[in-house]
């Protein structure tokens, strides 16, 4: 089906709860650190369900997750042309406006029938409710 998924976590360091509602931004980076352009969507993806948004509770030193599904390849025109490889992401969390980075090796995000390459992000959830592929 040519359609990739990795799975990215967000994780409780404070001593109280936390609580989480909704999808994170997203955004992909080159090795050196550089925005790569990228359409992102809310939603599921072939490879992850999108639990929707939902509040989240996380107690200290516990973890919630979200999706991010791509295509590796441009079906519409038959090539691989116009792909990115992205060595890292910045996230914000959902009601936050920092952003996390973190390395991930993501390889041939692919644009669907040219432009640009294309992203589907869930919403922030608990690893029970991704029932397709798990965290």
């Amino acid at each position: 089906m040519q359609q990739a998924g990795a799975f990215f976590l967000f994780k409780n360091i404070s001593s109280s709860a936390c609580t989480l509602y909704g999808y994170p931004g997203f955004e992909a980076m080159d090795p050196f650190g550089a925005v790569e352009a990228t359409e992102v969507s809310r939603g599921g993806s072939y490879e992850i369900n999108d639990p929707g948004p939902h509040t989240v509770v996380l107690p200290p030193r516990q973890v919630a997750y979200f999706g991010v599904g791509w295509g590796d390849f441009d079906m519409v025109n038959g090539t691989s042309q116009g792909c990115i490889d992205v060595a890292r992401v910045a996230s914000v969390p959902p009601n936050q406006y920092t952003a996390l980075y973190t390395t991930a090796t993501l390889n041939s995000i692919c644009p669907e029938g040219g432009g640009t390459p294309k992203v589907e992000v869930t919403a922030v959830a608990l690893k029970s409710a991704f029932t397709i592929a798990s965290p």
